[in-house]
Order: structure tokens, then C-alpha cells, then sequence
């Protein structure tokens, strides 16, 4: 059985902010990563700026590793279209 107390991604979120609002007057993004567990407990995380350029870089990645694939597929469908 599952641990009740083991928490889990909730959720992931990052957004872009227009300056010159109650807060800032810089354009930006602003992120944070909740988290829970089955007990409905939670918690969130706003990122530093640091871990938010490492967090971009995985998407990024896997950004790229995704649309390889994709590419791929797209191409196969093509050629066996052709046959």
C-alpha cells in the first residue's frame, strides 16, 4: 500500500507578468510547484531564479527529444503513404 504521507507533483506553473503592476514595473515570469499527498496536504514551491533556468533546461530538452520523435513519425506516416 501506497504511503499516504508520500508527497507527489501536483502541479507545475509558470506565467508571464506584464510590469508596472502592484509589485514590479519589469516584465517577468513568475513560477511555482505545488505539491500533495493523499491526506490533502500540500505545499508550494516558488522557485529561485537558478532553479528555474535548471527546470527550463529539462523542458527544453525534452522539448527537443518530443519533436525528434514526432519528426520521425511524421516522416514514416509520409513514406508508408507513398508506398
Amino acid at each position: 500500500m501506497e504511503n499516504k504521507k508520500e508527497f507527489r507533483l501536483e502541479k507545475f506553473e509558470l506565467q508571464f507578468h506584464r510590469g508596472y503592476n502592484f509589485d514590479s514595473s519589469v516584465n517577468r515570469y513568475e513560477g511555482k510547484v505545488i505539491f500533495t499527498n493523499e491526506e490533502g496536504e500540500t505545499f508550494t514551491l516558488k522557485p529561485s531564479v537558478e532553479l528555474s533556468f535548471k527546470i527550463l533546461e529539462l523542458i527544453n530538452q525534452k522539448l527537443a527529444e518530443n519533436t525528434e520523435t514526432l519528426v520521425s513519425n511524421i516522416k514514416a506516416a509520409i513514406k508508408n503513404e507513398s508506398n
